[in-house]
């Protein structure tokens, strides 16, 4: 339950006839919430993402009427800090008489001056047509609480608001069984609802679950068929749908389609196995990492030999790291060439030294583990030197602190991604078009406008909705495993002025680690 303090601290009405008797009190807000208006749905378990969250400036306000109906208090304001809800100051304290009546509502406004009434306050404000803002949202989330019940020991109020419209929730839905339990959730890819009803076309608010919601008087809704439109990946849809009539605090669901869920880049690899979006709200087992790419193609004969030896028949894709496996270290010995100039060295045989090659080498696993196998018995070589990979050989155990990470077993564990994974990486999470460079046999390196933010902010979305996961940001750099040639390795680079550069960079420098592991 939503709850806030109102501190009465100021008299509203310095003219009032007679004044209010007893102690100085305090009102506690709560929202009670939508419910839905399917009969058969009795639990209020759902609605606690309906209920509307304060923020701090909001205004609500306050009515007190005595006995014979006359105003003690018209409309007081009072707004909220962010903790309490405060009025604007005064000399004299409001107390609480049980004899009068209280009303409060939300969100405030000063054409209710007069109104003694719920229904008087009902009649006077009317939903806005377009409440794409969230402030207009809000605005139209008309909410009143009448009565209360008084704790005398604590001289508090207790007021529930109530809210005063019907809404309609516009959204698709993926559906997904796992463990015999059923998933639903509203895909990313949703946006751009409305709704036509008879003549008048109205614009949802869109909440960060990505359902739309419209607010509604309960009288604007008749039962029978309205029309709504929406755009699900780049692609717009139309369709109509039978409601029943609006009903005050009831919600009614609009579902156009509901599809069952495939595997895709942005789904959760969690440690029991489970692979769901975050929207599905799966919370039995903890993240571990973010799918990147389900082509299976791009996981190299490497990476599918050792996953056949753990049982993994049929690869299913590649997963990034939710954080680094080091914030700055070297790749390797500066001036020395794991290919011995192309005699030996698989699988360094071939320098990774033109844009082409950057996207077909999809061996991180295998270059990981050759470098970690060549150089762990070498002294502290692995550690001192190559400790990019000395990094990424410890990330998800107890010695690092990240063992809460550590890869499944029917995985390869974990590795520096290659740089063409890097640009599944970016591809796929950061939704940056490479196509045209994939094919270019003539540069070593390119450095693409305004695609470092935009990369940041969609790998984000994915991060952002997890718990200790490490977001990325400008003005970074991440190494891959693949090497350019004895004094250089292949790296990606967020600018801070906002590119991004898929280049090469000395071996002796330190950008960041971020690991992967095949599936």
């Amino acid at each position: 339950m939503l709850l806030f303090i109102l501190f009465l601290s100021g008299c509203a009405e310095q003219e009032m006839d007679s004044p209010i008797h007893g102690d100085s009190f305090t009102i506690e807000v709560s929202d009670g919430g939508f419910l839905s208006a399917d009969a058969g749905v009795t639990t209020r378990a759902v609605e606690d993402g309906f209920k509307t969250v304060f923020t701090s400036g909001d205004r609500l306000g306050l009515i007190v009427t005595d006995g014979g109906s006359q105003l003690v208090i018209d409309n007081k304001a009072f707004t909220f800090d962010g903790t309490k809800w405060t009025d604007a100051g005064g000399s004299q304290n409001i107390t609480y008489d049980a004899s009068y009546r209280y009303l409060v509502y939300y969100p405030y406004s000063e054409t209710m001056n007069g109104k003694k009434t719920e229904d008087e306050i009902k009649n006077a404000f009317t939903p806005k047509a377009d409440q794409r803002n969230y402030a207009d949202y809000t605005a139209s989330d008309l909410m009143i609480g009448t009565g209360g019940m008084f704790n005398t020991a604590g001289n508090i109020l207790r007021m529930e608001l109530k809210h005063v419209r019907t809404m309609l929730i516009l959204a698709p839905k993926y559906t997904y069984e796992w463990k015999g339990q059923t998933y639903n959730w509203v895909p990313d890819n949703f946006s751009d609802g409305g709704l036509v009803i008879g003549d008048n076309v109205y614009v949802p608010w869109q909440s960060g679950t990505n359902e739309t919601r419209l607010l509604l008087s309960a009288s604007e809704l008749s039962s029978g068929s309205i029309r709504y439109f929406y755009t699900q990946g780049g692609q717009k849809k139309t369709g109509t749908a039978v409601i029943s009539g609006g009903q005050q605090g009831k919600y009614q669901w609009i579902v156009p389609e509901t599809s069952v869920y495939t595997l895709a880049p942005g789904a959760v690899y969690y440690a029991d196995g489970t692979l769901l979006p975050s929207a599905a709200g799966y919370t039995g087992s903890t993240p571990i990492g973010i799918v990147y790419s389900t082509d299976v193609s791009r996981i190299s004969t490497a990476a599918k030999q050792a996953l056949k030896e753990k049982g993994v028949d049929t690869p299913h894709g590649l997963v990034m790291a939710l954080t680094n496996a080091s914030d700055g270290c070297r790749w390797g010995e500066y001036g020395k060439d794991e290919n011995s100039g192309g005699a030996d060295g698989e699988p360094f045989k071939e320098n990774t030294g033109t844009l082409q090659k950057q996207y077909n080498n999809i061996d991180g696993y295998g270059e990981t583990h050759w470098i970690i196998d060549t150089y762990k018995n070498s002294g502290n070589a692995l550690k001192d030197t190559y400790t990019a990979f000395y990094h990424a050989s410890r990330y998800g155990t107890a010695e690092s602190s990240t063992g809460k990470y550590a890869a499944p077993s029917n995985s390869t564990g974990w590795f520096i991604p290659s740089m063409g994974q890097w640009w599944d990486i970016l591809s796929n999470l950061g939704n940056v078009n490479l196509d045209e460079h994939k094919a270019d046999t003539n540069k070593d390196n390119v450095s693409i406008s305004g695609a470092a933010s935009t990369a940041v902010a969609n790998m984000n979305r994915y991060l952002e909705k997890i718990s200790g996961a490490t977001p990325f940001s400008t003005d970074t750099y991440f190494w891959s495993s693949s090497e350019y040639y004895g004094y250089y390795a292949c790296y990606v680079r967020f600018y801070g002025g906002g590119n991004l550069y898929l280049y090469w960079y000395g071996k002796n420098y330190a950008p960041r680690v971020r690991c992967s592991f095949a599936f």
